[in-house]
């Protein structure tokens, strides 16, 4: 009982702060943070970090995506979400001057980095223009090629409700799959705000893979979850592996929504990438045992049972 009072006093807090954006303190001398949610989710799971990172100073920006129970599902792609956060998040801020840090979870990994497209500060500064995006950080985010779709990439997910009248689908147990790191009544709360996903989202293909671009060398962060149900970290390592260019890795012993569950511990995270980003360069993390490359979906027959139990294991 403890715990579920302290989560919905920080709730509570949370709904304050963003409610009354005087009660932050911006440091103007900081990135600006855009927060880009996966499929399911909505901005407002976003807060918790949102608030954290607040507290140290940043102005925040987080966006939920059209695909997120549109009324019309057909319409969305990974392009159209990818021109929302372009358009609503990204040139707002780089057209002011500001400088920006994207942090993507999970499906956002398509859309994200290619709202970014031709807005890295390096390429802003070649053409006379100030502001720009300094650095991606992944957070249990696909890293797709161009040209990939979701479908493809993850193959079937046991864990899918299809909604073939609507073209949508959802996750059959939100608390099990996505947050299985908080009190069952906590993540009960959080689940009642989960919706459908356009199908359109995850069967149309990613329009470009910017964060090969050669602007993010040493700018390229990947937050690995190592309690995920929904993408274990054995798929996460994969895409990692797979994408043929450096990353600083840092493991978070958290769920698939470690933005809610550990957002002090994430922010903190955040926080020191961008300070590493600012600072010209990111330290490279401790580099991953080679692995080879896994097929596009070879990662979707990891069991799905308890990934804590597994990890335990090894």
């Amino acid at each position: 009982m403890e715990v579920i009072v302290r989560w919905f006093l920080f709730l509570a807090a949370i709904v304050m702060s963003t409610g009354n954006p005087t009660l932050a303190t911006i440091d103007c001398s900081k990135p600006s943070i855009v927060l880009i949610p996966g499929a399911w989710i909505q901005d407002i799971h976003m807060q918790p970090l949102a608030a954290a990172l607040g507290a140290k100073g940043y102005e925040v920006i987080s966006r939920t995506l059209p695909s997120f129970n549109s009324n019309n599902p057909e319409a969305d792609t990974v392009s159209t979400d990818a021109e929302y956060i372009r358009n609503s998040a990204l040139l707002p801020e780089i057209n002011a001057g500001k400088d920006v840090v994207i942090v993507v979870h999970s499906y956002a990994g398509f859309p994200g980095p290619a709202a970014a497209s031709g807005l890295a500060k390096t390429e802003r500064q070649a053409a006379g223009q100030s502001g720009g995006v300094i650095g991606l950080i992944f957070m249990a985010a696909f890293v797709p090629k161009q040209g990939v779709t979701l479908a493809t990439l993850s193959g079937p997910l046991p864990w899918l409700v299809s909604f073939p009248d609507t073209h949508q689908s959802a996750v059959s147990d939100p608390n099990k799959i996505f947050m299985n790191d908080m009190p069952e009544e906590v993540a009960s709360c959080w689940a009642e705000l989960f919706g459908r996903e356009s199908d359109s989202a995850f069967n149309t293909p990613n329009p470009e893979a910017t964060w090969e671009n050669r602007a993010y060398h040493k700018r390229r962060v990947y937050l690995r979850t190592l309690l995920d149900q929904a993408l274990p970290p054995e798929a996460q390592t994969s895409f990692i592996s797979a994408s043929g260019v450096e990353w600083d890795v840092q493991d978070l012993n958290a769920s698939h929504t470690a933005f809610i569950s550990e957002p002090g511990i994430v922010a903190t995270a955040v926080d020191h990438a961008t300070i590493a980003f600012q600072a010209q360069g990111v330290q490279a993390g401790q580099a991953l045992a080679p692995v080879e490359p896994a097929s596009p979906n070879t990662w979707a027959s990891v069991p799905w049972e308890d990934t804590s139990k597994r990890l335990a294991k090894n």
